[in-house]
């Protein structure tokens, strides 16, 4: 998958994941951005920092205190990985590693 087809793919799931989320299906929303972040990791042609960023993102969300928390960790790395996409593959000093 070409780093196109992998912008694609966050703006696709972040798309079909917001409205879940706006109306109260937290759950739904964490599995589309899980599975967007699993299939980023298997394909999405990324360099080393954004994998690490998606690693942590999903760690984070594995470990969060309820699905409304997990789906906001997932959203954080997925956002931090598309500006990197965009950006010629640097990450944003402003990417939340932290967050």
């Amino acid at each position: 998958m070409s780093r196109n087809d992998s912008a694609d793919v966050i703006r696709m799931d972040i798309d079909r994941g917001v409205p879940m989320f706006n109306h109260g299906n937290a759950e739904g929303t964490v599995a589309v951005y899980m599975a967007a972040a699993e299939k980023l990791m298997r394909y999405g042609g990324l360099n080393a920092e954004e994998r690490a960023r998606l690693e942590t993102g999903l760690k984070k969300a594995v470990a969060a205190r309820n699905a409304n928390a997990s789906a906001w960790e997932l959203r954080y790395a997925l956002d931090d990985v598309n500006s990197s996409l965009h950006n010629n593959g640097r990450m944003q000093a402003n990417a939340q590693m932290t967050r």
